[in-house]
């Protein structure tokens, strides 16, 4: 569950979202899709706000791109309010997951740990598992087929990484 400041408003998520399955965001892209349901000038509003409070960067000229504590926000690893990671050990893992298709299946889910090897990667990911559970268990349980009560296994695992 994210862990949402006081300062947010119920469009943030959306707007954060809506930049990380675009890769950047500006006022009039967001306030035109189908997306989001507000005024040009409120999207602009909540992207300074956003921005001003560490999970967007702005590129200049009204565009933002998320961050690491954007996109660790997404994920359930950011506390808004308190301005700090959840799982610190977890904060540097990247995920990226595609496009949901008509039947809400997730087609690609990249986690990027940068380790120095195959075996690095697969020993982190073991060794966090319940907290990476945790933050992509529905993502995991999708990819994997592993049950909810089930541990990932090490192939579990290699599938998630290195498919």
């Amino acid at each position: 569950m994210r862990k949402s400041g006081d300062w947010m408003s119920i469009w943030d998520d959306r707007i954060l979202e809506y930049i990380v399955e675009n890769d950047s965001g500006s006022p009039t892209r967001i306030a035109n899709s189908d997306y989001i349901h507000i005024s040009k000038q409120h999207v602009s509003n909540r992207l300074r706000e956003i921005a001003d409070n560490e999970l967007l960067d702005s590129l200049g000229n009204g565009v933002y791109q998320i961050n690491k504590k954007g996109e660790q926000y997404l994920l359930g690893n950011y506390n808004a309010q308190k301005n700090e990671f959840i799982h610190p050990e977890l904060s540097e893992i990247s995920v990226r997951t595609s496009p949901h298709d008509s039947q809400n299946q997730v087609r690609v889910v990249e986690i990027n740990l940068r380790p120095e090897s195959e075996k690095t990667a697969v020993e982190q990911l073991y060794k966090y598992q319940e907290n990476i559970k945790s933050l992509l268990s529905p993502v995991l349980l999708q990819v994997t087929g592993t049950k909810a009560d089930e541990e990932l296994s090490e192939e579990n695992v290699k599938n998630i990484l290195f498919v």
